[in-house]
């Protein structure tokens, strides 16, 4: 796997989903570096099972990563971070051990207060989608 580099977005049928089952979240300030200056930043942990996958294509390349996805991170963060076109909303990391999502227009967006609603409701459930470029 590589980033999508290209200046235009993908077309829909160019896109698989990845949705992780999150079973944690926590919120905080981070601390940017040695400075004083931190940002607000959501985490969601929890995993991805390769059989949930629809795109067998992307889950036998994925394959090789399976108990990677068993601890996926999912960073929601108000940040100024260049993530690359403005249709681009993050980039991710999947390696033998864990798998790390860092999304950071989606606060700025206007999902972003209604997740942290949700979060902070009775029920403490929030479903992720992620689309994922063949």
């Amino acid at each position: 796997m590589a980033p999508y580099t290209a200046s235009t977005p993908p077309r829909n049928s160019d896109i698989a989903i990845l949705r992780p089952q999150l079973s944690s979240w926590t919120a905080r300030l981070w601390q940017i570096g040695t400075t004083n200056e931190s940002f607000p930043m959501l985490k969601l942990g929890g995993g991805i099972e390769l059989r949930r996958i629809e795109d067998r294509q992307l889950a036998d390349t994925l394959r090789p990563f399976e108990s990677g996805l068993r601890n996926v991170a999912c960073y929601l963060e108000h940040t100024q971070s260049d993530f690359g076109p403005a249709w681009s909303i993050g980039t991710g990391t999947i390696d033998a051990k864990n798998a790390d999502f860092f999304l950071g227009k989606l606060m700025d967006n206007r999902i972003g207060p209604v997740i942290g609603a949700v979060i902070g409701g009775s029920t403490g459930r929030v479903d992720l989608t992620m689309g994922v470029v063949r």
